[in-house]
């Protein structure tokens, strides 16, 4: 059990980041008032089995004034506390997560969020995608939803192993694909009914292209009893780098409709894509950024389930490169790599 007191900032805090994450929705408790805590005491048989979050210093040392807990901890401590989270909770959970299957695509879109449209032609290397969906099964209790995507997924002919593969290691996890539905490659029928086999969707992004294609989409995926989804339909596209660099990251982290976007990439994790893509893809992006800081290492020995949380759900350095207060929109068109500019990316350019 877990209890926090204090004011409501930190009850925010405490509970947006790490409630959602128990795996039991009892493991928390708010309460008003640090002297709500004498209840708390005569109630609870195992007092070591107890964890206290609590405002500043000066409230923990009120607390330590009423009795006896071992384990308080004040909002600075909140890292040591993360570490300790085990011992109470066990292993977070997961929400959500992106990974690549290619990183190129057959459509390219103008300033595509994931720089498909200028990324050189690269596949997930199996032996590291295998590697690090061991290590999300060690961080984490359960994963809720993943996502494979891109690029386009499609395009890489080993798709079906890979979804084995994700399949094999989170059998209750809600496994989706996001295709723009355009290519079937000579291996699509096997790939079609193992994905229908392995309960694998397809989410399928409603690009001018595709839209006109629809039916014909929706035949294939039928005839192979592929559960898919169609998106509503995809006209315009946004843009929303800051070409000055200088964002409040609170700001943009607040409007940021991708910061739950978790994505990893060959050892790499990140609240949101950006710090992985643009400092992985040798594009001409590379070098304009820096947002290294950002990026958590999973296969890091040190690291445990609950401070990547916490890391994932906090602004990032790198939201400073971000105007997620003022995007602008542009109608959809599709861009090669040859005819891409900078302003495809950034705000005022």
């Amino acid at each position: 059990m877990i209890y926090v007191s204090g004011n409501e900032s930190v009850q925010r805090v405490f509970c947006s980041s790490i409630k959602d994450y128990l795996n039991s929705e009892n493991s928390v408790m708010v309460l008003d008032k640090i002297e709500d805590f004498t209840e708390v005491m005569k109630t609870e048989e195992d007092m070591s089995r107890v964890a206290v979050l609590l405002p500043t210093a000066d409230d923990v040392e009120m607390l330590d004034k009423i009795g006896t807990i071992e384990n308080i901890y004040s909002i600075s401590d909140i890292e040591d506390f993360l570490g300790h989270m085990e011992l109470f909770a066990g292993k977070p959970v997961l929400p959500y997560i992106e990974m690549h299957l290619s990183d190129h695509c057959n459509l390219n879109c103008k300033g595509c969020g994931h720089l498909s449209n200028i990324a050189p032609e690269k596949f997930a290397d199996y032996d590291q995608f295998a590697k690090d969906i061991h290590k999300l099964k060690e961080l984490f209790s359960h994963i809720k939803k993943i996502r494979l995507m891109g690029g386009e997924p499609f395009l890489n002919p080993s798709l079906a192993e890979f979804a084995e593969l994700v399949r094999s290691e989170n059998r209750d996890t809600d496994i989706r694909i996001v295709t723009n539905g355009l290519y079937f490659g000579s291996n699509s029928e096997y790939t079609l009914k193992r994905l229908a086999d392995l309960n694998i969707q397809l989410d399928i992004s409603s690009y001018p292209p595709t839209v006109k294609r629809k039916e014909q989409i929706a035949a294939i995926l039928n005839r192979f009893g592929v559960i898919y989804h169609f998106s509503e339909n995809i006209n315009k596209f946004l843009k929303f780098r800051n070409p000055d660099f200088n964002k409040d990251i609170h700001v943009s982290y607040e409007h940021c409709h991708m910061k739950m976007c978790t994505f990893l990439r060959d050892g790499e994790m990140a609240a949101c894509s950006f710090p992985v893509i643009y400092s992985q893809l040798d594009t001409f992006m590379r070098g304009r950024f820096a947002v290294d800081s950002d990026i958590i290492h999973i296969h890091n020995p040190d690291i445990n389930g609950w401070e990547v949380t916490w890391k994932l759900t906090h602004p990032l350095n790198s939201c400073r490169y971000c105007r997620t207060d003022r995007p602008e929109f542009y109608v959809w068109e599709p861009r090669q790599k040859s005819g891409a500019l900078c302003a495809d990316w950034f705000v005022g350019e």
